[in-house]
């Protein structure tokens, strides 16, 4: 339980960061660091990390419709994320 406290306050604080801070530019889902992938809309730690896992095991996304055959991001998220993200 401690670590989970622990936990959420860096990532709060780390939100507030970014979302002040905004995206500069869309993420690139096949180079993108799970720092980036965070601070998508709808997009935490866990997905973050299941992008990258996906991208790890299939090779690139060849379209940014590829992401939603990551667990976890279905065509809500999708639309949330679609303006934020790019393949090139």
């Amino acid at each position: 339980m401690v670590s989970k406290k622990h936990l959420e306050k860096h990532y709060n604080r780390f939100m507030t960061k970014a979302m002040t801070n905004g995206l500069k530019s869309p993420v690139n889902i096949n180079q993108a660091t799970l720092t980036e992938l965070v601070m998508l809309p709808q997009i935490g730690p866990v997905l973050a990390v299941k992008i990258v896992e996906y991208r790890n095991r299939h090779n690139l996304y060849m379209t940014i419709n590829d992401i939603e055959k990551v667990d976890g991001i279905g065509r809500g998220t999708f639309n949330a994320i679609r303006h934020y993200i790019s393949i090139d």
